[in-house]
């Protein structure tokens, strides 16, 4: 039987999943999921000691939750399997008795084994009613995984192999504060967990002044293996003239037990050494996460599938070809080519790019062709390599909401999918999502998760009495934050560079951007 051949497109961000199908005959889908691989839905009512009726309309087919596990919100030792799911009268039922603490309007999530684009195309060929085996995928992917694991550091730290003489690269940097007006300055801290000095040189021309003893290599290689250690960046002083050594360094330590090594020059064939290690490091923190979800969307799509990723420059390369620093602007890229493109075909030939999600908003200036830049930086970390030029703030609609000594702080850190806003019902914390909810600009209806208000109006009234605030004070005040971060983003990539923001069609796009269009547009005078 021949399969049919559907392309998805798929932008993972922190928060949620969006996924466009497209048919054989051109008919689009689409689906929306947690980032974490989970469906959300809420509790009616009880119904009986094993069943529940769920509240609003959630679009799973019949057949496509049995066997899966559920989280209840407040419950997180508990996790009954799905035995029966009625679509018609919106039933779940479970293969345990449920717990009498259990409540009416609770949140749970439906636990899947799968990535989150995986899930999403499940999910929209179990709408269809066909099964993953009939169709043969093509998959565009944007991923911002790697990306939170930088953020979040949680990565594998690696061990760095350098040139004799310079130990103290990375944490010296280029000699820049990273608070210029901080009482007491603090030092970069390297992602590299140990720092190895290696007795080599070259000089400038590329010609080997000094071999490395690579019988030393080896037998501290196999100490650092026996102690935990796995992965390994290497890199020199002129190697990218002459790759000699680090290539011979970086074979005696795979064949002493590293998994993973990462030499400098294999990544960036620029002269500047700096931005150069540190991108080797970072690589070899993060290649083992890419590695591993790439896996595992790539087995979900099957032999005959094709997978290409987004990168930071915002095209498309094969799976093989893909780097863990290629995938650092990977979702906020694509938005880009794809908000100046429906901006050419309204007729604007200039558009700022305002992409709202769950983390972050990213912003980005259009004028008929993209502005790049040759290194980028994702929180401490500076990575070498083209990518798009954005500006970056920590306002998303996951960024928790709270007030330190008296003045009112939203982002950087963000609730994520799980636990989430507080509406999310999972006992997250105040986040922007609650202020629009609550502000009457976001509609729970039109929703990917299902929403509950009291949880947010909960939180809003236990700031509000820590802080001696009115609730309406710190929904203003956090609105206009978030508003003026974004606004100020924007006159970075506009105004600093000389160029007119009113002259430009705004673009919102995102989770999250349309409900702070109007305010950041109206603070630029757009």
């Amino acid at each position: 039987m021949k399969k049919r051949t559907w392309d998805f497109f798929v932008d993972t961000g922190g928060t949620f999943t969006d996924c466009l199908a497209r048919s054989e005959d051109g008919v689009f889908f689409r689906a929306k999921v947690l980032s974490r691989g989970t469906l959300s839905a809420r509790i009616e009512r009880i119904v009986s000691a094993n069943e529940v009726k769920l509240k609003g309309c959630p679009d799973w087919p019949e057949g496509f939750v049995p066997g899966m596990k559920v989280r209840f919100s407040g419950l997180d030792d508990f996790h009954p399997k799905i035995i029966g799911w009625r679509p018609a009268s919106l039933l779940l039922s479970f293969d345990r008795k449920l717990p009498e603490k259990l409540k009416n309007s609770q949140a749970l999530e439906v636990l899947t084994t799968w990535e989150a684009p995986v899930l999403g195309l499940r999910l929209i060929l179990a709408r269809v009613g066909l099964k993953q085996s009939q169709v043969r995928v093509r998959m565009r992917l944007a991923t911002t995984r790697c990306t939170n694991a930088l953020l979040e550091k949680t990565g594998e730290r690696p061990v760095l192999f350098v040139t004799a003489g310079f130990p103290d690269l990375l944490e010296i940097g280029d000699q820049r504060r990273l608070g210029l007006f901080d009482l007491i300055p603090r030092k970069r801290k390297p992602l590299s967990e140990r720092v190895v000095e290696v007795e080599e040189r070259l000089d400038r021309r590329g010609r080997a002044l000094k071999s490395p003893d690579l019988r030393t290599i080896r037998s501290l290689a196999r100490d650092l293996v026996a102690a935990g250690y796995r992965c390994a960046a290497v890199s020199f002083i002129h190697s990218y003239l002459n790759p000699v050594h680090e290539r011979k360094v970086a074979k005696t330590l795979r064949e002493a037990g590293f998994e993973r090594v990462i030499e400098s020059s294999s990544l960036s064939g620029l002269i500047k050494w700096l931005p150069r290690c540190e991108s080797s490091v970072v690589e070899a923190y993060l290649a083992e996460i890419l590695e591993a979800y790439l896996d595992r969307v790539q087995g979900e799509i099957g032999e005959d599938g094709e997978l290409l990723i987004s990168t930071s420059s915002g095209g498309l390369i094969n799976r093989s070809q893909y780097r863990a620093i290629d995938s650092l602007l990977s979702g906020p890229a694509a938005g880009v080519v794809g908000a100046s493109t429906i901006a050419e075909s309204l007729g604007f030939a200039a558009s700022i790019n305002l992409d709202m999600g769950g983390t972050s908003t990213d912003v980005s200036r259009y004028s008929g062709h993209f502005s790049y830049q040759p290194s980028h930086r994702i929180g401490d970390a500076k990575v070498s390599g083209l990518a798009m030029k954005l500006e970056t703030v920590a306002a998303g609609g996951g960024s928790v909401c709270r007030v330190e000594r008296g003045l009112l702080r939203v982002g950087p850190r963000s609730a994520g999918a799980y636990p989430g806003p507080a509406c999310y019902g999972f006992g997250g914390p105040l986040c922007l999502t609650d202020v629009n909810l609550l502000m009457g600009r976001l509609d729970p209806s039109l929703f990917a998760t299902p929403i509950i208000r009291s949880e947010a109006e909960r939180r809003l009234e236990e700031m509000a009495e820590e802080s001696n605030r009115s609730p309406e004070d710190l929904l203003q005040g956090f609105l206009a934050i978030a508003d003026d971060s974004m606004a100020n983003a924007i006159r970075k990539i506009s105004i600093e560079e000389g160029y007119d923001p009113g002259d430009h069609a705004l673009v919102a796009f995102g989770g999250a951007g349309g409900q702070h269009a109007c305010g950041v547009a109206s603070r630029l005078g757009m």
